[in-house]
């Protein structure tokens, strides 16, 4: 069962060619000579599966050996894509595994390459009503494309230690994750910083603008639609991922797919609460990002459907600070950018009557969800606390 509610729609702006790694690909029956370039990712995890993704030098077969313990017992086969980007190509292996049970721990490993990848291990979600946490963060771009500029991703690198420590169930960034997303090299720098996190915990994009022209990198990598909106449930939650950098006015279909998905979660047995993510943010306290046309259509057009379909909250990127509203129409709004780009001067954070909190601050939230309660802690890069709420 895959998570996600794939609306397929808009074209692949990168080359997509795809075989499948059952059907053969290459290389010769029982001998790999493949060789692990980046991951494995893991896209999706549901109670009983998951979806896991790693990137070769060429096309072989794409297999995954897995079980309760490191012996593993079982295989399965999946499929190759190969996305050109530029002069570059990547050849992403993408296999599915299923027949799993709720909160337990699977181990895996990547059998199909010259030498078996080492032992990698996640947890299925839970049943509804069941405990989770999760971690948000975003703006993780350089502050210069790395053509111009060698990257400086301390604070990057220093927020997913800490995320890697919390081991939270599954990650959220809200978008720029690269500077110049048609440059390969982008990519496989984001990649290699992102290291082992991606093999034991789930992570998932939120496009932004910078991120256009990467469309079928992200979505090969991390398993979401081709146009980056996208939803999944976890636990009794449901999570919406909303693209600000395509068309989401009252006339599109990405609007009427979200309008649709919300209201499909609500009806849904045991789903109890609604979260969104999305990169422009509906509501900030800066004077710099304030009139851009995404914000005002943010608000516009977007915290009117929240409000009439009961989302709980909406996490923003965009915007690189820290920003918690009261409830606005029954909706909290979160900015969270802050996870590496350079921040918008304290100055240019004007006061405004929706503010409960806000700091110009490198920095991650981490959520802690119950049957009964949920619990915000807005964190520092080094993990101390900044601003704390329960809800």
């Amino acid at each position: 069962m895959n998570k996600y509610r794939r609306p397929w729609v808009g074209g692949v702006i990168l080359s997509i060619c795809v075989c499948l790694a059952v059907q053969g690909c290459g290389g010769g029956s029982g001998e790999y000579t493949a060789q692990l370039i980046a991951g494995p990712f893991l896209s999706t995890v549901t109670q009983d599966s998951a979806t896991i993704t790693w990137q070769t030098d060429k096309k072989e077969k794409a297999v995954v050996e897995y079980g309760p313990i490191d012996s593993y017992g079982k295989k399965a086969s999946g499929q190759i894509t190969k996305v050109t980007l530029g002069t570059g190509d990547f050849y992403l292996n993408t296999v599915s595994i299923g027949g799993l049970e709720p909160v337990t721990w699977t181990h895996y490993r990547i059998g199909s390459l010259e030498q078996p990848s080492p032992d990698f291990r996640f947890r299925t979600a839970p049943a509804p009503g069941g405990d989770f946490s999760f971690v948000v963060y975003g703006d993780s771009r350089p502050n210069l494309p790395i053509a111009l500029a060698a990257p400086d991703d301390t604070i990057h690198q220093e927020i997913l230690n800490q995320i890697q420590e919390l081991a939270p169930d599954f990650v959220v960034n809200t978008g720029d994750l690269v500077a110049e997303a048609e440059d390969p090299a982008e990519w496989e720098h984001f990649f290699s910083i992102l290291g082992s996190l991606t093999s034991t915990i789930a992570y998932h994009p939120v496009f932004g603008e910078y991120d256009r022209g990467g469309e079928a990198v992200a979505s090969g990598f991390f398993g979401t639609p081709s146009n980056i909106y996208y939803s999944f449930d976890y636990g009794d939650s449901h999570f919406t991922v909303i693209n600000t950098s395509a068309d989401f006015s009252p006339q599109s279909v990405q609007y009427d797919w979200l309008g649709k998905d919300l209201s499909e979660a609500k009806q849904r047995e045991g789903i109890t609460r609604l979260f969104a993510f999305m990169h422009a943010p509906a509501y900030c306290s800066s004077s710099v990002f304030a009139d851009d046309q995404e914000v005002k259509d943010a608000r516009e057009y977007l915290a009117p459907l929240f409000k009439n379909q009961g989302v709980k909250m909406v996490f923003q990127g965009h915007v690189p600070i820290y920003e918690r509203t009261k409830a606005i129409d029954g909706v909290v709004y979160l900015v969270t950018g802050g996870g590496g780009t350079e921040l918008v001067d304290a100055g240019l954070l004007h006061a405004q009557p929706w503010t409960i909190y806000k700091e110009t601050a490198n920095h991650f939230i981490e959520m802690s969800m119950g049957s009964n309660h949920i619990t915000m802690k807005a964190k520092y890069k080094d993990g101390t606390v900044i601003d704390t709420a329960n809800y």
